[in-house]
C-alpha cells in the first residue's frame, strides 16, 4: 500500500517511467519500503540473523503461494534510484536442492501451446508480460541461475517453443 501513497511516489514514478502500467505493478505485487529497517526474521517465522531491509521498490517472487525471495531496487535519501544497486533477500530453505532461486513468473505460466519467452530479470519479465502476454508465456531465469535450472526444467516441458532473450554485460576485453 505504501507504493500508492505519498511516501512511495519516487518508486511509483520510477516504475512508470520504466514502462510499467499500474495494472502490471499491482499484478506482480510491487511495493515500497520507505526507509532502511532492521528486522528480526522471527517476526516472519524464520530463523537467522537480523535482516537489514533497504529503502526502495520491493519486488516479491512467489511460486505456488511460497515466497522464494524479495528484491529491493534501492533508492537514496533524495528519492533517486541508485545505479546498479539492489538487494536480494532469499527465504531460507531447509532443502539444499531448493537453493539457487526461483523462476520469476512461474505462477503465470499456462503451457497451453503458446511459446515460452525466457528473459533476464524480473523487470524484463514484467514488461514482456505486460506487452506480449497475450502472445507468449513469460518467465525470468534471473533469480534461478544455473544451479537451480534443473529444479525448474519440468515447468518448461509443456512448451514446444522456448525463446530466450538473455544478455550479459560485455567484458572489458570486448
Amino acid at each position: 500500500p505504501l507504493l500508492w501513497e505519498g511516501a512511495g511516489a519516487p518508486g511509483l514514478a520510477y516504475l512508470r517511467d520504466g514502462g510499467l502500467v499500474d495494472d502490471t505493478i499491482r499484478r506482480f505485487g510491487l511495493g515500497w519500503n520507505p526507509d532502511w529497517r532492521r528486522r528480526d526474521p522471527a517476526r516472519w517465522g524464520l530463523d537467522g540473523p537480523a535482516v537489514h531491509l533497504a529503502r526502495g521498490v520491493v519486488i516479491p517472487c512467489s511460486v505456488a503461494g511460497v515466497t522464494w525471495y524479495v528484491k529491493i531496487r534501492c533508492f537514496d535519501a533524495w528519492g533517486q534510484p541508485q545505479k546498479e544497486a539492489g538487494r536480494k533477500y532469499s527465504a531460507p530453505r531447509k532443502d539444499p536442492a531448493a537453493s539457487g532461486g526461483a523462476l520469476f513468473g512461474a505462477d503465470e505460466l499456462k503451457g497451453d501451446g503458446r511459446p515460452l519467452l525466457l528473459v533476464e530479470g524480473e523487470r524484463d519479465a514484467m514488461l514482456a508480460t505486460q506487452e506480449l502476454g497475450h502472445l507468449v508465456d513469460v518467465a525470468s531465469l534471473g533469480g534461478a541461475g544455473k544451479r537451480a535450472l534443473g529444479r525448474w526444467l519440468p515447468w518448461f516441458l509443456p512448451y514446444r517453443c522456448i525463446l530466450c532473450l538473455l544478455y550479459t554485460s560485455p567484458s572489458p576485453r570486448d
